[in-house]
């Protein structure tokens, strides 16, 4: 199911890109139309603006290597937003090579953390925010132009249809002379000031009262050609598109600009249709009827829809200057204008060649070029959301339940996965002058998890990295992501490879704040992540394996228990240096907390970071819960052991929600550097100490009587 997370993101991403590249163009269409002595037809500058609009509404481009964005880097990098329809995912091969996006463009915005603490200040998601502005703005420019309407249907509801039989025969015979097959009504309107047409889908011609007695019956007779103009070139649609697009990127100031000059293009062009029809003697009088009209009335507002002959006495004097110099285009200008014009669509209209967009949908498949587990990113911000709802996301956990349930393990949770790998009690503590705290893949943990669930999986170390580029090849072409568990957490879900080595891409999936949605990475970006961030590890789904019978699969879970608590897992010494694990490790990090002298050290206003205890990364409520259950797997003592220490560990849970409230996310912006928020929270964590001590000791007196 997408999210509104998911949504937001693609709405936002969508209108800024397509905000900036209609921008682009738009700045384009304006240097066409002010560069000296372009002499091209109006209506060729008239359908530059309708490029303009195309623009601003197509969601998806065709790739060109003509594009003018070949030039630049591809603004468009989305996420993938398929809805999760199946338990398992396939692999999908993709026509359309990708442009990789910079790693170093990663959102800067930290993922939200969990706001179940009590006190926790609720953290409004900007994307929704920003959605929200801009659906309010796009409500108010939208009701603007309903009001306009409404008022413009009350003018037309006062207006009188024109019998006089001289009109309608002259309206008759323009509509044949303009090839006009529509029937068009024609009335009177005292409110008007100017000849305007109003109408879509059944279009009406406004006529100021007694208009014939200012005019000719050969002006009159233009001024109708010039409004049935505007019917034959769907200006009407044109305007009520530009309304619905002016009100959609309200936030683009181009957009409030060219309105006026559209018109005003528009205006020209149904000139220049009116004057290839008239006489040469017969031009003078059309300028004569549009300066009458325009001259001393009042300009009437129209609906933005509408199509007036003299929308703007700003653009009267170029109008009649284009009438008196009116020549007829020749082969050499018609044959420009349209060569322009296609000039324009292939290098605007067209997308930077290699790029994928959220919005290609089903792309053709072909071999070789690009492998994407299409799923798996919809999949990935599922299991975040629902992650978030009770716990603070340890980046591993809730990476493997991704590719779990990819896998087709759907009942996986995470406390479950939390509780069986270890990954709660798996703390360690640098007790120098980095004070840095350790979340590690605990000894084991990849046994207990396949003897829990039958998952099974491997994990490599390797050392170069077109071997890790074929592996994890071998492995997405099977339907199995790959997870990269070293520093940060990445899911590999994607490659392309056409047979160059710099030409390679890789898709990751990870937190926004680590990797931003949509990113391909360049071979370069990746060679790098190997070299400087991976380390060579790589986990994988091998096989569904058999788990072993409750009781057993319990019993060796609950001495894993024991062992992270009490005992320093001495693999992990070699990249966490002297760093203090377990109990022990919490009892030096409270006695450092509680230690002020250290206040001006590491312990600071910010330390809300990676590397301070989050209470929900202990996840003590996760393993009281899980010894609950599993209790019902035990008679007699071993069962009621279990019992008791999962009511122990729900108390240490408890104390540190409490730390949480002190130092952690829920905390004062200076907690770190008050004394009274410091000595709190050093009190909540030997509480919870307190309370975990006694927790493993009746775990030890579980197992040692089962």
């Amino acid at each position: 199911m997408i999210g509104l997370q998911d949504i937001t993101g693609t709405i936002l991403q969508w209108l800024l890109d397509t905000s900036i590249q209609g921008s682009v163009l738009i700045a384009a269409v304006l240097l066409l139309r002010l560069w000296p002595g372009t002499k091209l037809p109006t209506v060729f500058r008239s359908g530059l603006w309708l490029l303009v609009l195309l623009r601003l509404s197509l969601p998806v481009l065709p790739e060109s290597r003509l594009s003018v964005y070949n030039l630049v880097p591809d603004p468009q990098s989305t996420a993938t937003l398929a809805p999760l329809t199946i338990p398992t995912y396939p692999v999908t091969a993709v026509a359309e090579p990708i442009v990789a996006e910079s790693r170093s463009d990663a959102a800067t915005e930290a993922a939200p953390g969990a706001t179940t603490t009590t006190g926790a200040r609720h953290k409004i998601d900007p994307l929704t925010t920003i959605t929200l502005l801009w659906l309010v703005g796009t409500l108010i420019v939208g009701g603007r132009a309903a009001r306009q309407a409404i008022s413009i249907r009350r003018l037309i509801s006062r207006c009188t249809p024109i019998t006089d039989a001289a009109i309608l025969a002259m309206l008759d015979r323009s509509r044949r002379e303009m090839n006009v097959r529509r029937r068009v009504t024609i009335s009177e309107c005292p409110d008007l000031s100017i000849p305007s047409l109003c109408g879509l889908w059944q279009p009406r011609l406004l006529l100021p009262v007694e208009i014939d007695r200012h005019l000719t019956p050969g002006q009159l007779r233009m001024v109708i050609l010039h409004e049935l103009a505007h019917l034959k070139r769907h200006d009407i649609a044109r305007n009520i598109w530009l309304t619905i697009l002016r009100a959609i990127f309200w936030f683009n100031p181009l957009m409030w600009i060219i309105p006026g000059l559209m018109r005003a293009d528009n205006e020209a062009a149904c000139d220049e249709r009116v004057l290839g029809r008239l006489q040469r003697r017969e031009r003078v009088d059309y300028g004569h009827a549009l300066l009458q009209i325009a001259g001393d009335r009042p300009a009437t507002r129209l609906l933005p829809s509408g199509a007036a002959m003299a929308d703007s006495r700003r653009q009267l004097q170029s109008r009649i200057r284009m009438i008196a110099g009116f020549r007829r285009p020749g082969l050499i200008r018609i044959g420009a204008g349209i060569g322009l014009l296609a000039v324009v669509m292939l290098t605007f209209l067209t997308k930077a060649e290699g790029v994928m967009t959220q919005t290609d949908k089903n792309p053709p498949v072909k071999a070789g070029q690009v492998v994407l587990l299409t799923d798996i990113d919809s999949l990935f911000y599922d299991v975040i959301r629902e992650v978030r709802q009770n716990h603070q996301p340890r980046s591993w956990a809730y990476t493997e339940m991704v590719a779990m349930r990819a896998a087709g393990w759907s009942e996986i949770d995470y406390g479950t996965l939390m509780t069986v790998s270890g990954f709660g009690p798996s703390f360690g503590y640098h007790h120098n002058e980095k004070f840095w705290v350790h979340y590690v893949m605990p000894t084991g943990a990849l046994d207990r998890i396949a003897h829990a669930t039958g998952y099974g999986m491997e994990l490599l170390r390797i050392d170069d990295v077109e071997e890790y580029w074929q592996t994890l090849k071998k492995s997405i072409d099977v339907g199995k992501p790959v997870h990269s568990c070293h520093f940060e957490e990445i899911l590999l879900v994607g490659y392309r490879e056409d047979g160059v080595r710099e030409n390679r891409r890789v898709h990751p999936l990870a937190l926004p704040i680590f990797v931003k949605p949509g990113t391909w990475w360049t071979w370069k970006e990746f060679e790098t992540w190997f070299r400087e961030e991976s380390n060579g590890v790589l986990l994988r789904h091998t096989e569904r394996v058999d788990p072993l019978p409750p009781a057993a699969s319990a019993r060796e879970v609950m001495a894993s228990i024991v062992e992270l608590a009490l005992d320093d897992p001495r693999d992990k010494q070699q990249w966490a240096g002297d760093a203090v694990w377990g109990l022990n490790g919490l009892e030096t990090y409270a006695r450092d907390v509680a230690d002020l002298s250290k206040a001006p050290g590491f312990f600071h206003s910010g330390w809300h970071g990676c590397h301070n205890i989050y209470p929900q990364l202990t996840a003590r409520q996760h393993t009281g819960r899980w010894l609950e259950e599993k209790s019902a797997l035990f008679d007699g003592r071993t069962g009621e052991y279990m019992r008791q220490a999962a009511s122990e560990y729900r108390k240490a849970h408890q104390a540190w929600l409490e730390y949480g409230r002190q130092l952690g996310d829920g905390s004062p912006e200076d907690a770190w550097g008050n004394d009274n928020c410091r000595t709190a929270g050093a009190k909540a964590i030997f509480d919870a100490i307190e309370h975990e001590r006694t927790a493993v000791d009746l775990v030890q007196k579980a197992l040692s009587v089962s």
